[in-house]
């Protein structure tokens, strides 16, 4: 009876590394915790199992991983009212097996998740949706800083031209002012009749 249960004595958060496909529902793994008197169930995230299977094409060249076809993880976040299972769950190497059905010996190995994921208002397939996205936003971002940073270096690269440019109009200036230069000046007289006179000099 529900009200026959024991108090919490602690949390962890499990990992079910294999669980039959037909049986990954919340429900069902919820009611297998409870009835059996492990614990309440807070939280379940279903992982697909992904691999080849040892498969091969024609070539014998392995297939493309796949998702299992029966086979499912889930991660599990449990409060606990068995003790003796939690210090089991939190003392590695121990392994427990939950037998399902007392008639049968299917069982799941209940493993320390040892890398649980913070709790989200997402399940774990959206956050892996939104941290995909976020790695493609990044990647963008970083294509137009390394077009900025491509821009400015040519801008740098324009503004130490014109630097040089400038010096060297500079120079030739300086030159021009030490430099002997020969200036004819031209008179028109009332005749109409042109003289005209040279000055040499530095000015």
């Amino acid at each position: 009876m529900q009200n026959s249960r024991p108090a919490l004595v602690g949390q962890a958060d499990i990992y079910i590394p294999r669980l039959n496909r037909d049986k990954a529902t919340h429900q069902f793994v919820m009611s297998v915790f409870t009835e059996n008197r492990i614990g309440y169930v807070e939280n379940i995230d279903f992982v697909e199992i992904n691999a080849n299977h040892n498969a091969t094409d024609a070539n014998g060249e392995p297939l493309p991983f796949a998702k299992h076809p029966t086979l499912v993880s889930a991660f599990v976040r449990v409060f606990f009212w068995d003790k003796d299972m939690l210090n089991a769950i939190r003392n590695p190497p121990n392994v427990h097996k939950l037998y399902l059905f007392s008639y049968s010996d299917e069982h799941w190995l209940l493993l320390p998740n040892k890398t649980p994921v913070d709790r989200t208002i997402l399940n774990i397939h959206q956050v892996a949706h939104y941290t995909s996205e976020v790695q493609s936003k990044i990647a963008d971002l970083t294509k137009i800083m390394d077009g900025i940073i491509l821009q400015n270096k040519e801008l740098v690269q324009s503004v130490e031209l014109l630097m040089r440019m400038n010096a060297n109009m500079q120079s030739d200036i300086e030159d021009l002012k030490k430099s002997k230069t020969i200036v004819h000046i031209v008179h028109a007289d009332a005749d109409r009749k042109l003289t005209s006179h040279a000055l040499c000099g530095n000015s």
